[in-house]
């Protein structure tokens, strides 16, 4: 025949030159969408105004159990929100105007102050007593990309008579860009 093969041998190799190239394509397609999907956004709210019909949005990033970063966004008002809890009953308030230090992983750093004052929440979990701080800093919308583009490594808040500063584990300052990202989407 024109191949130079017998009829078996040439069979086998066609076949197994169509199921190395099926293989290939599917190999292809496999990887394609990888590297096509866009970021899946979850949101702690995802919302709309009831006054102004505007889209306001949180993600959350639970860096500890007793330290959490919100990154909110109502419109072009922007903020970093932290939640913190305390042992124990503390009795003093957070005045408007407080500092949030952050330092990005790119080693920027900057401050943003609280919106409001901030008084504590104390209750009774299991057999001790807890106090929460709620507090909202303003962040710019440059702010807000400077975090989506780098993520946060560390931050420091002085709450009361306490400076704390949390630097932040390697996979948590990725998911501080990403969730800054999300809130950055539309």
């Amino acid at each position: 025949n024109r191949w130079g093969c017998s009829p078996g041998s040439c069979y086998f190799a066609a076949t197994m030159k169509q199921a190395s190239t099926i293989l290939l394509f599917v190999l292809a397609l496999c990887l394609i969408p990888t590297g096509l999907s866009a970021q899946k956004c979850k949101y702690a709210l995802d919302e709309a105004d009831a006054m102004t019909g505007n889209k306001v949005r949180r993600t959350t990033v639970k860096l500890e159990g007793y330290f959490i970063m919100s990154f909110y966004k109502n419109a072009d008002d922007h903020r970093v929100e932290l939640n913190v809890r305390f042992v124990g009953e503390r009795n003093f308030v957070v005045p408007e105007g407080n500092e949030l230090q952050i330092k990005l992983a790119n080693d920027e750093m900057f401050t943003l102050k609280s919106a409001q004052s901030a008084s504590p929440v104390s209750y009774v979990a299991s057999t001790q007593v807890m106090s929460d701080y709620a507090l909202s800093y303003l962040c710019s919308l440059d702010d807000m990309k400077r975090i989506a583009s780098s993520g946060v490594a560390v931050a420091r808040v002085k709450l009361g008579d306490e400076t704390i500063t949390y630097e932040v584990k390697k996979k948590d300052v990725l998911e501080t860009a990403s969730k800054a990202t999300c809130l950055l989407a539309d």
